[in-house]
This record gives C-alpha cells, structure tokens and sequence, in this order.
C-alpha cells in the first residue's frame, strides 16, 4: 500500500503535455506505416492483374488447343471482331472515367479535410479569444 500512495502523490505532469506527447508518438507511427501501407496495396493489385492475367491466358491456351484439336472453326466476322473491340474500347473508356471520378473525390476529399483543419484552428483562435475576454473581464472586476 505503501508504493501506491506514493504514486498518488508524485505529480505526473501537466495533461494536455502528456496528450499532446502522446498524440505525437501515434500520428509519427501512422505516418511511418503509410508508405508501407500504399506499398502493400500496389504489390496486391500488381499480383491480382497478373494472377488474372495469367489465368486468362491459361485458359485461352486450353481453349485454342483444344479447338484446334477438334477440328473446330474458330474464325468470326469482320463485324463480330469489330463489335468486340468496340466493347474492349468501351470498357477502357468507362475504367478511365471511373479513375478521374475517384482521383476527383479524393481531391475533394481532400480539400474538405483542408477546409475543416482551418476552420478547427479558426474556432480555437475565436475561444481562445472568448475565453481571455472572460478572464480579463473577471480581472478587471476583482481590482
């Protein structure tokens, strides 16, 4: 019981000291994991497009053998090629559009995280300022 009543006592220091200490430590490690984190998704992505890839591929190999083998005719029309590239083209346009409305967003996103820092410090400039015109007040009325 001793040891506790001693830790009791001991002054620890001030709270928004020991917070802000705190604080810092977190957002440096959040900080040093982001680089790592964006890596290990590109590395995912890379591997899945390849696994994807090569399991495509895979399976046209079988596909085209396996035709041959069998004698089947695998020629189309000028037109059905035509529609086909058209509507690898279309995916592509489509997959474009989608990566500008995502960077977009997270410019927005962004901003709006900007916009709300500013306001935040906005906000604490204005208590800050209530709060000395409070104190100087009690003051004045005291003298």
């Amino acid at each position: 019981m001793a040891n506790m009543s001693k830790q009791t006592t001991r002054q620890i220091g001030d709270i928004y000291q020991v917070c802000q200490k705190n604080f810092g430590k977190y957002i440096s490690e959040a900080e040093k994991s982001v680089p790592q984190y964006f890596q290990s998704v590109i590395n995912y992505q890379k591997t899945f497009l390849n696994t994807w890839r090569n399991t495509v591929e895979a399976v046209f190999d079988v596909q085209r053998k396996y035709s041959q083998k069998a004698q089947i005719n695998t020629q189309i029309p000028a037109a059905s090629t035509n529609a086909i590239d058209k509507a690898t083209d279309g995916l592509i346009k489509v997959g474009r559009i989608q990566e500008q409305y995502v960077n977009a967003a997270l410019a927005v996103t962004e901003q709006n995280v900007k916009s709300f820092y500013e306001s935040a410090e906005a906000f604490a400039e204005l208590y800050n300022n209530i709060v000395e015109s409070w104190f100087s007040s009690f003051k004045n009325v005291r003298n």
